[in-house]
């Protein structure tokens, strides 16, 4: 029986290792954060198309900043083992918790649990009690994970000439977003919801604008779905991640549509949600002569083409 006790003598050999929260599992004080625009604004400008830099700063966060020498997979791939590690220590921590001795077998239920074939089925109700704990502490780990990467996501409220727009950010992850200048004044106002803070600028532009300008975004999701199409009146089909712009838009009806693209077995639960998808329409922005329109519809990802609206351009 001297098993069932063994693995208590180095117990303490894990406390001071668990006195602190991993990076991952670490959540910021409520307001701890300020707001950083990144890209100097301000006085005139001539671009049609405005980059702003974003970053929610926190110098407490103990998260290493990005690599900026590894590709996207990569920094994904870094994150993703960073977290899984996280989880198994924390999953460790909450069965050592418990105090109830494990089995001998502990790999092989483990492999098991995972799917892996080395492993094998339990076959005593000591092997059945420690899965049973097991899959409650990772649960419970999960739902800490899950809620220490929550606390560090900021949905912004970007008012920008009129215009509403959601900005996902994460914590000292910087963002960049686009902006269509309109001739004349342009006036941008961002608020942080969850922290009260807002930031204002405004700045002119002295060049022409585009005399047709329709701009798509997904409201509440880090990642696009597909891409923006406009079928012109001549029939011609004009696609784009976000926006299309045309300087001299041809009279008639224009159709709006997105393309939700091809299912695919490598979603994440994310890629594949529903989501709202919105469109705003700008026809001779900054003047008296300004029109708008905006559509919403939900989308389902992996449904293809879906219709959203038309509007007429009048010569």
């Amino acid at each position: 029986m001297f098993w069932k006790f063994r693995w208590m003598l180095f117990l303490p050999l894990f406390l001071p290792a668990w006195g602190q929260p991993a990076p991952e599992f670490w959540k910021p004080a409520p307001r701890s954060s300020h707001l950083e625009i990144l890209s100097p604004l301000g006085g005139w400008q001539t671009a049609g198309t405005a980059e702003i830099r974003l970053k929610l700063t926190d110098p407490t966060d103990p998260r290493p900043p990005l690599d900026s020498n590894l590709e996207y997979w990569e920094r994904w791939q870094a994150r993703w083992k960073a977290e899984e590690k996280a989880l198994q220590d924390r999953i460790q921590e909450i069965m050592a918790q418990n105090l109830r001795p494990e089995p001998p077998a502990r790999a092989r239920l483990l492999a098991w649990i995972q799917g892996d074939p080395k492993g094998g089925a339990p076959v005593s109700a000591d092997e059945i009690t420690f899965i049973a704990d097991w899959l409650k502490a990772r649960e419970e780990a999960q739902g800490e994970l899950n809620d220490a990467k929550g606390s560090r996501e900021h949905s912004l409220l970007a008012f920008f000439n009129g215009e509403v727009q959601l900005w996902d950010l994460e914590l000292n992850r910087e963002r960049t977003f686009k902006l269509e200048l309109i001739q004349g004044e342009n006036r941008l106002e961002i608020l942080d919801p969850s922290t009260g803070q807002s930031q204002l600028r405004t700045w002119w532009c002295e060049g022409s604008s585009p005399r047709l300008q329709v701009f798509a975004r997904e409201l509440g999701r880090r990642w696009t779905s597909w891409a923006l199409q406009v079928l012109e009146p001549d029939g011609k089909m004009q696609a784009d991640r976000r926006h299309f712009q045309k300087s001299h838009p041809a009279p008639g009806t224009y159709t709006i549509r997105w393309d939700a693209g091809a299912a695919s077995r490598w979603w994440s639960d994310e890629d594949a949600a529903p989501r709202i998808v919105q469109v705003d329409v700008v026809l001779e922005g900054g003047t008296d002569r300004e029109r708008r329109w905006r559509f919403e519809t939900l989308v389902l990802p992996g449904t293809g083409p879906v219709t959203i609206g038309s509007f007429d351009v009048e010569s």
